[in-house]
Order: structure tokens, then sequence, then C-alpha cells
């Protein structure tokens, strides 16, 4: 197994011999893998060295990115196919593929379905992020993923980490759209970071609803601040993706969202169906976003949110450049992901309910479902 390395293309190559090459592309922040006999070929064309590659695998390793023009495709994230994976039953267990650290416990929105409830404003020993930083880097993932809370309102925090680990991995900014800090932005340019929006309706009606900010008034113009931000990352040169959740309030909203997120030139989108929250005291507002209209139960709203999902996936077709990721329900454990608390620990979802439980960096296998792990950021294997 080699470390991750960024190529001259600003793709990140992760290689484990005789299985394969893990990749993620700062273009769309989608995560691909290639079988071993192409591995050489792909880390060549990475390198803008001669290669030999089927169109196919090229076509994927650039979508999203500008200066390549290919045609419609469908995303496939085992790359030609898993049949060309001689170990696909023996997955490389040695290193994480994604971190998800939540690095800020503050937030300026008060989410109905909020999947950090119990981090926002708790309470975190005081740490020193870079050195967690460059702990996170000898676990050697292909990416980390900055999150919280809102990692914005933590701008030294945040400022400190990507100039630790910017170009030495692939780096995720989860962001809620509302706020943009100019002085980030020449260091998301510099390490090729994709900011990763939460947007669930172009109704601020409808998404003010759904997510809340904690100052009301700001409420009135939310979702044309979103927009204006997005406008401004993507002229900046900065890959967007947008991350919807469904729920029974914005299920018949996804449409718009498909004619109108073309025009703000993201890179990508992800339709996801919403879980419940794990802060009990969300509940209330859970149900009131899932029992909305005639809907009487929670178990008929995600029905019915499935229906809709399975519905829109049908009739939608990706165009080039703008990728889109359904994910209608949920394929993979709760223990599939690692998260990095504010503090540092490392921790993961409990496997049948939301609640967090500490792992050891030593042995992360062993709480994390490894398969789970690998088919949450590279599909069903």
């Amino acid at each position: 197994m080699e470390i991750v390395r960024k190529t001259k293309k600003g793709i990140y190559l992760r290689r484990h011999p005789k299985f394969g090459t893990l990749i993620f592309s700062p273009f769309s922040g989608l995560f691909l893998a290639v079988a071993d006999n192409f591995s050489e070929d792909v880390e060549r064309y990475c390198n803008n060295k001669t290669h030999d590659l089927p169109e196919k695998i090229i076509n994927h390793l650039n979508i999203g990115n500008e200066k390549y023009k290919c045609a419609s495709f469908d995303v496939e994230n085992w790359l030609p196919s898993k049949e060309h994976f001689s170990d696909i039953d023996e997955l490389p267990d040695g290193q994480p593929i994604v971190l998800n650290w939540l690095i800020s416990n503050r937030c300026n929105c008060n989410c109905t379905y909020c999947y950090a409830g119990d981090v926002i404003d708790k309470e975190f020993a005081e740490v020193d992020e870079i050195k967690i930083a460059k702990e996170l880097l000898d676990m050697n993932p292909l990416a980390i993923v900055l999150s919280g809370g809102e990692p914005l309102l933590e701008k030294n925090k945040l400022k400190n980490v990507l100039n630790t680990i910017g170009n030495r991995t692939g780096i995720m900014l989860d962001t809620n759209g509302l706020i943009y800090q100019q002085d980030i932005v020449p260091l998301l340019k510099k390490y090729n970071v994709v900011v990763r929006i939460s947007l669930d309706s172009l109704l601020n009606s409808v998404n003010s609803k759904i997510r809340p900010q904690k100052d009301k008034k700001d409420n009135e113009l939310g979702v044309q601040t979103i927009v204006k931000n997005i406008l401004s990352y993507r002229e900046a040169g900065i890959p967007v993706l947008v991350h919807t959740v469904l729920s029974t309030m914005n299920k018949k909203h996804i449409e718009d969202l498909s004619i109108q997120l073309p025009l703000l030139n993201v890179n990508g989108w992800r339709i996801f169906t919403i879980v419940r929250p794990n802060d009990d005291a969300k509940k209330d507002s859970f149900d009131k976003l899932m029992k909305y209209g005639k809907v009487k139960t929670i178990e008929e709203a995600e029905k019915n949110i499935q229906k809709e999902m399975t519905y829109f996936e049908r009739k939608f077709k990706s165009e080039s450049h703008f990728h889109v990721q359904i994910l209608p329900d949920s394929t993979t454990k709760h223990n599939s992901v690692i998260l990095v608390m504010p503090d540092g620990k490392l921790m993961t979802e409990g496997m049948f309910k939301s609640a967090k439980t500490i792992i050891e960096k030593e042995s992360l296998f062993k709480k994390v479902d490894l398969r789970s792990h690998y088919e949450r950021y590279f599909g069903i294997i």
C-alpha cells in the first residue's frame, strides 16, 4: 500500500498492489476505483504521461473538469466493473478512505434533522488542531471532510488545518452555504478543496423551515444568500457539490432543483433520504417535517419519499459536467463512517442507531464495518 499522492492533474491516488487504485477527484468530489491492471496507466494519465486507458475510465476521471468535454454519462464508481477486481472480497483494511472531521461545534443554523445534534453547542476540550491534522494525515486517508457544525465559523482553525493537510490528501468542506469568507477562498483554490453546500429547496419559505437559522431575521434571505455564495465559489473556480435531503415537505421540489442547479454551474448534486436525528430534542421538529400535509405517520412519510425518489431517478438523466448521485435508501450500515470529534477523538455511529461510539486508531475496522466503509464511497460491491 502506498501513501496518498496528488498527481499533476490534481487527482489523488492511493494504490493497493494486487487490488487496484483508489481515486479521489477534486473536480467532481467523486471517489473512483480501478483494478490493478489499470493502475499504472491511471497514474501515468494523471501525471500527463503517455498511457493506454479505456475511454470510459478517462471520462470518469474527468467528470467535472471544465477543460475536458465528454458526452453524457452515468457514474459508475467501480471502474470498469467489479468483475475486474480479483480480490474484491478481500478489501484493503489498513487505512481509511475518508475521515469526517467535525472541526466545529458551532453552527448558525438549527436544522430539523441535524446529523451533529449531539455535537452542536456541546463542550469539548480545547485542542491543537495542527497536531490533530498531522495525526489524521498519518492515517493516510484518501480524503478528509471538514465539517461541523459550520466550519466557516472557525476561520483561524480552518486556515491552520487547510495549510497542514493541503495537497497531502483530498479535502472537502461541508457548509450550509450561508457564510462566505473571502480570505478563506484563496486557500480553497490553492488546495483544490471541494465545497459541499446543503440546499433542500429553492423556495426560501421551505428551505428556511427545514434548515432555519438561529437568527430568525436572516431566514428572509436564506436561499438568496446560498445561491449568491454558490455563484461566488464557482466564479473563483472552486468546485461545488449540492447536498439535498428529502423529507415530506420538500420531496416535490427536486425537479425544480434539477432545472435550476445546472444554471448555477455546480459540479454535482447528491440527493439523500432523511434520517432520524440523533438528538432527542429534535424529535418534535423532525416529526412535523415528516408528518406534513396529509401524511399521518413517519413510516408513511418514508415510503412516500422513497417512491418519489424512485420516480425521479427513472426520469432524470445527468448531463455532462453535472453528475448526480441519488441515494434512495440506507444501503450501508451506520458503522461505516469514521468521525473525528472537535476534540480529536475517533468515533463511529452504533450499528443499530445513530449514537456514537469511540474507536481506536490502531484498530479502526474492529468497530467500523470494512465492506460498508467501502460501499459508502464506492457503491455496492
